[in-house]
């Protein structure tokens, strides 16, 4: 590794990265030709992500505008009244500063996210090009990795999905693990746990694998260093790192564990089943033309289209041979126990592919069923040997040869990762199943696991490592020669053909309402005070995106919204509309949520939906339960018709931080008859007060003010306000009522 490690900081090197990173953006728009038309106005139409993180990173960067620099408002406006809604997804807090900063120049939300795709997916590649350059690798070599990192065809298929540009994070930690495991200070511990905040507050799914892999790149630098652990400045910056990690985690991943323990938030096994990869599909299907024997796999979404590429392929195997021809020139120097970790690694891969590969042409016809059950044991047998490896096969020299093996030996086990909780081939993934694989006994042992859900991402360390050893085989191959003049029509054929294997998926069609233009909506968004808005029909992702994509900048409470996840009133609703139209209903639980619930309906979905369930949509009864605000020709304002409410329980859901600001309840009642009752308040199904007497009359109401304890506040799933009535006998008439009932803040 170069001993200037940071030299790319240099005005020179600052001047080549640029010109690199503007090469590299121009290849990508090329690469991507309808982007470029649609860059100021349009988002990928095939996929819902993209609507799902431009939400996301707009309400961080109206939140940075306002000044919350520092921590992201975790109680983003819709899902309603449910906490925490940002960590249902990533936070994307560093990619919100770049889209405020663009949101400034411009004040266009669609040039903004394009923007930031474009800048992180070229970054990705640009901090590639530093790693292999920090590994003194050429130049052009260099620059031929940081391509191909950027524009290999696994990318490519699902470039749409913003979180595939967040992989800047393997390189970004890879750089500042090797700077620090060379020169352990406390500075390059702050720029560790810096780097590792951008990771952690960008994309938690890659901050686990990441960690994943680091875990192996540091045993494999401290197996043996007997002088790095005789020095003091280790001890003191591995403490620093130690705690600014842990920090860093603490303070802004806490609301994925509160979603975990208090909202049930966790990935079931079946969540899984669709997002694994077959082995086999780490070929690609166009290989079927030259081989027709060859049953490949075919991806059945975005997310298993795993061919790293041909050229890429080829340099790995290119790394292979050099690789094996370097330890039998060194067969000798090798200790013992380390001849027989290689022979058993050899022995056990070549076990596992005749057994995918037989299962796979032959459909069990031979020996497979009885070599299946040790599939998992030789899995967890060949990673163990991996790790070994780390302390026997490892140069003790060279810094490539140590992030090599480290690599390598977290592909394998992130291979295996990504087969998910079975390994399985066969198109319908029935063919060869073991019930426990490696992720989930990892599952079991770590339940951090059950926050990915798409497992084939996992396949990215692999690619990572393919990436930096073919380019580090390419490199070897390269000095080697007396001239290298050879090397250009190698690269103009490798860059061609990668551009061959190349097949986005280019759909940039969608477009959105303006809320300025829709009589509706501007008049829902621009109405006073706090109020919430349901979308009809609920559960339908067009509808959902439309009016979460309409109030991009607003601060209006929604209770549809866009996610993997589903809580609990959204979904109630959700099942409601799914079985029969109940508008009466409806209201009724629109009417239970403080504060002013409004619904917006869209009329084209819900004639859509009207031909498909051969049932009408009840109007009149809408008419009579609402009161209609606005109208045009796609939507449909309605309010809720204050009414008097004389149920013996009345319930109230509300926000938690709305709450703690508004924790006074205030709500006026009376009873019908001289029978004595009394009404008791509990929060969160606690008691907060009991035995308050109901003393208003027929004639009159009696106003009540009860402050609520913020002891008891803190339900993720939005906090429950119940006014209960009880009697002084069970057979007793409870003939009262109540209305409105209010929030305010304590005085």
């Amino acid at each position: 590794m170069n001993s200037k490690f940071l030299s790319f900081l240099k005005r020179k090197s600052i001047f080549e990265l640029s010109a690199f990173s503007v090469l590299l953006g121009w290849a990508i728009l090329f690469s991507v030709k309808p982007w470029r038309a649609y860059f100021y106005d349009g988002l990928p139409a095939n996929h819902w992500d993209p609507q799902l993180m431009d939400t996301w990173m707009a309400w961080n960067a109206h939140n940075i505008l306002r000044g919350h620099f520092l921590i992201p408002d975790y109680h983003i406006n819709f899902f309603y009244p449910h906490s925490y809604v940002l960590a249902f997804s990533e936070l994307l807090w560093p990619q919100s500063f770049v889209y405020a900063l663009s949101y400034v120049l411009t004040g266009n939300h669609f040039f903004c996210f394009n923007a930031c795709m474009l800048f992180f997916w070229t970054l990705s590649g640009v901090l590639m090009y530093v790693l292999l350059r920090s590994l003194d690798i050429s130049r052009i070599v260099s620059a031929l990795g940081g391509f191909i990192y950027c524009l290999m065809p696994f990318r490519m298929p699902y470039y749409l999905e913003f979180n595939m540009q967040l992989v800047f994070i393997f390189p970004l930690l890879l750089l500042v693990s090797l700077h620090w495991l060379k020169n352990p200070s406390w500075r390059n511990s702050l720029w560790f746990c810096f780097c590792y905040f951008l990771a952690a507050t960008s994309c938690i799914y890659y901050t686990l694998m990441a960690i994943v892999m680091m875990a192996f790149v540091f045993i494999a630098f401290l197996a043996g260093n007997t002088a790095l652990f005789r020095q003091r400045t280790f001890y003191v910056s591995s403490v620093l790192l130690l705690v600014g990690c842990l920090s860093v985690t603490a303070i802004y991943l806490h609301p994925y564990a509160l979603l975990r323990i208090q909202g049930g938030y966790q990935r079931s096994m079946a969540d899984y089943l669709h997002y694994f990869a077959q082995p086999m599909q780490y070929l690609d299907t166009q290989w079927s033309v030259f081989l027709k024997w060859l049953k490949l796999p075919q991806p059945s979404f975005a997310e298993t289209h795993l061919f790293p590429g041909t050229v890429l392929c080829l340099l790995t195997l290119l790394f292979l041979v050099y690789d094996s021809v370097h330890f039998c020139r060194n067969y000798k120097a090798v200790p013992k126990i380390g001849r027989w970790i290689a022979a058993a690694k050899a022995i056990l891969w070549l076990f596992f592919w005749t057994a995918i590969l037989v299962n796979t042409f032959w459909e069990k016809e031979l020996w497979l069923v009885s070599a299946e059950p040790y599939l998992h044991p030789a899995a967890f047998a060949l990673i163990g040997l991996y790790l070994a490896g780390l302390f026997f096969l490892t140069d003790k020299e060279r810094a490539s040869d140590k992030l090599l093996a480290a690599l390598s030996a977290a592909a394998v086990l992130c291979f295996f990762i990504s087969c998910g909780p079975f390994i399985s081939t066969g198109p319908d993934k029935n063919i060869l199943q073991l019930a426990h694989g490696i992720f989930a006994d990892l599952l079991a042992w770590n339940p951090l696991f059950g926050a990915v859900r798409v497992l084939t991402r996992f396949s990215i360390v692999i690619l990572t490592y393919l990436v930096i050893a073919g380019c580090f085989a390419f490199n070897r191959l390269a000095l080697r020669q007396k001239h290298i003049l050879w090397l250009a029509p190698a690269l103009i054929l490798m860059v061609f053909y990668e551009a061959r294997e190349m097949r986005p998926a280019c759909e940039f069609t969608r477009s959105f309402p303006d809320p300025a233009r829709s009589k509706v909506l501007h008049a829902a968004y621009n109405l006073p005070g706090n109020n919430v808005f349901f979308q009809l029909p609920i559960g339908m992702r067009t509808v959902d995106a439309n009016v979460v994509m309409s109030t991009i900048g607003k601060f209006s409470l929604i209770v549809d919204g866009l996610s993997g996840f589903i809580p609990d009133f959204y979904g109630k609703l959700w099942h409601w509309e799914e079985n029969q139209w109940r508008v009466d209903n409806m209201l009724d639980w629109a009417g239970d949520v403080w504060p002013t619930p409004y619904v917006i309906i869209d009329r084209p979905s819900v004639f859509f939906l009207e031909a498909g369930w051969h049932k009408p949509f009840p109007w009149e009864t809408l008419k009579q339960y609402g009161d209609l605000i606005e109208e045009d020709d796609v939507y449909s304002l309605y309010r809720p018709k204050q009414q008097i409410s004389s149920e013996e329980r009345i319930i109230r859901y509300i926000r938690t931080d709305l709450l703690k600001v508004n924790r006074l309840l205030t709500f006026k009642a009376r009873h019908t008859d001289a029978s004595p009752c009394s009404l008791s308040v509990s929060l969160n199904h606690h008691p907060v007060s009991a035995g308050i007497p109901l003393t208003g009359t027929a004639e009159t109401w009696q106003e009540y003010k009860i402050p609520l304890p913020l002891q008891e506040m803190g339900n993720v799933k939005g906090e429950e306000v119940e006014i209960r009535l009880s009697a002084a006998a069970p057979a007793a008439p409870r003939h009262w009522q109540i209305k409105e009932i209010d929030f305010r803040a304590v005085q």
